[in-house]
């Protein structure tokens, strides 16, 4: 059995320590030729680390403004596009209404008011939909639908307009049914069911914030659903008995689908002046961001010729460690007696 003496221990303490103290440089030096960044960054710069601090802050800053300029980008994106097929939809039924006898034979009624009330549920699920979870027309309640199920929404318009037995007095329900203000008991209370008056702001830049205000209490949206409305109803109530009256009716979406075409225009030029600006922002970001890391990378960039050459120098001291280590635990009294 091998006995070993105090300085036997101290020698394998001293083997263990620089046993450690080369792995750790090993790893080090492995870190870095694969990063290409020093591990020690602050003696890199010679303590100096003020304009390394600058860079790092203005990479973090740019990489935020970078994610919510792209997020703005989307959700401007996502908006046009549900407006564009609410536009859309929106024209092809005009044109339906004018190309067909929508307006002057009776037995055309119940398609129409069949097409409207798809129409109008079609219109509200675009509405309700949600892109990378958020609820874009609910303004800042962006976890809330922008409105409630369309069956309720008509069948509340049905319960208002049901005595009434003219299509000017339908009309004038549904109209001040949906332009009530807060308050007013009408769509804003009963249907919509997000925020008002402040719009939902995204900062893409140190002095540029981009504001979406585009909700389902938009008022080229509100219009666009009560042009469907007035044709949707026409079949429920005293009205569905007078068959000039339903015409009359369908006749006036039309009229006010028309009239409502160049408000969603608008609001979708709106909409694509804020995407077209978070683009913009967001190239300009991804251009400063490529020069902030250049500047970075000049400062903490690790020389990989260096660093190999370092490396393979830990590698060759271990290797004569553990060659040394061997050689030393094989050492017994007996055998140098002998």
């Amino acid at each position: 059995m091998a006995i070993h003496s105090v300085g036997d221990q101290a020698r394998a303490f001293v083997l263990q320590s620089q046993s450690a103290r080369l792995r750790n440089t090993l790893q080090v030096l492995t870190d870095e030729l694969s990063s290409g960044i020093v591990a020690d960054r602050a003696g890199r710069v010679s303590g100096n680390t003020t304009q390394l601090h600058h860079f790092e802050t203005q990479i973090a800053l740019l990489n935020q403004y970078k994610s919510a300029g792209a997020e703005a980008a989307a959700s401007a994106e996502a908006i046009q596009n549900i407006l564009g097929a609410l536009q859309k939809d929106a024209a092809e039924f005009n044109a339906t209404l004018l190309t067909s006898d929508a307006t002057k034979g009776v037995g055309h009624v119940p398609l129409r008011v069949a097409e409207a009330q798809g129409l109008f549920e079609t219109a509200v699920g675009r509405l309700n939909s949600s892109i990378a979870g958020l609820h874009l027309f609910s303004g800042l309640a962006t976890d809330t639908p922008a409105l409630i199920e369309p069956d309720l929404i008509l069948d509340e318009i049905k319960t208002l307009t049901a005595g009434m037995t003219t299509a000017a007095d339908v009309e004038a329900a549904i109209t001040g049914w949906f332009d009530a203000s807060p308050g007013g008991g009408g769509f804003l209370d009963f249907a919509y069911r997000g925020t008002m008056g402040e719009p939902r702001l995204a900062q893409i830049a140190d002095d540029r914030v981009i504001a979406f205000a585009t909700s389902a209490a938009t008022p080229a949206i509100r219009e666009l659903l009560k042009s469907y409305a007035l044709t949707a109803v026409a079949d429920s109530g005293a009205i569905a008995a007078d068959s000039t009256a339903q015409l009359r009716l369908i006749e006036r979406t039309g009229e006010k689908l028309r009239s409502n075409d160049g408000a969603l225009l608008d609001e979708m030029g709106r909409v694509g002046l804020l995407e077209s600006l978070a683009d913009r922002f967001s190239t300009e970001h991804t251009n400063a961001l490529a020069i902030a890391e250049i500047g970075r990378a000049n400062l903490i960039t690790a020389d990989p010729f260096q660093t190999a050459t370092a490396l393979q120098e830990v590698q060759t001291q271990m290797q004569t460690l553990y060659t040394l280590t061997a050689r030393l635990s094989g050492l017994r009294l007996v055998e140098y007696l002998r």
